[in-house]
């Protein structure tokens, strides 16, 4: 298999820092599970698992984590949990170890995909960058565990995809893609700023001008 563990770390190693920033800017402790009883059941799981990470329980806190994951399919995967936990914790190997756990344990799951092809495309290695992506891209349209990750997950991918048509100048494709992120989020500014400057670079400059006063 292409995607193997020994890829995963391959690919990894070396973007440590990319990998703490674009982890540590999301934050765990929201309520992802909603709301009423069963979410805040779930919500002090995750934030028992916190508690259980910052006493270096790493194992006790991914079995928390895990067990909120089996009761809410709208949560990503306890080891992507993990590897935001290490990253906000400024561990770079656990953050590496999380993610190729992530990877061996939810095969079928995107997220970790593409948030390490997110860390390729801030190190300019766009081609690595897009088969992490295709693959992810691949994974979701058969992705059915939740419909609200699914609709979250999908601009996501739309999003890397005209990154590595921006880092080629396919600003063509770069379009393509950025217009489908918008019709999931269609009040996306930074989507909208990137989609006038592709118009831009394909000499459409009436065109673009129109996306940036919407």
């Amino acid at each position: 298999r292409v995607f193997t563990w020994t890829l995963v770390a391959a690919l990894v190693a070396g973007c440590f820092t990319c990998a703490m920033s674009r982890l540590s800017a999301e934050p765990i402790t929201d309520n992802p599970a909603g709301t009423g009883t069963a979410a805040t059941a779930q919500s002090q799981e995750i934030a028992d698992a916190v508690a259980r990470f910052r006493d270096r329980d790493f194992d006790g806190a991914m079995k928390l984590l895990k067990d909120a994951v089996k009761k809410n399919p709208d949560l990503p995967p306890a080891a992507v949990y993990m590897a935001q936990l290490f990253s906000q914790a400024q561990i770079p190997a656990g953050v590496i170890n999380s993610l190729e756990q992530a990877v061996v344990q939810d095969p079928t799951d995107p997220e970790a995909y593409m948030i390490m092809a997110d860390i390729l495309v801030q190190e300019r290695r766009v081609t690595a960058a897009e088969m992490l992506y295709q693959k992810a891209n691949t994974l979701l349209a058969s992705f059915n565990k939740s419909a609200k990750r699914k609709e979250q997950l999908q601009p996501r991918v739309l999003s890397g995809l005209a990154s590595v048509a921006e880092a080629r100048d396919d600003w063509a494709g770069a379009q393509k893609n950025l217009e489908g992120v918008l019709k999931f989020e269609p009040k996306n500014v930074v989507a909208m700023q990137r989609l006038a400057r592709c118009l831009f670079r394909q000499k459409n400059a009436k065109e673009a001008l129109e996306k940036l006063r919407e």
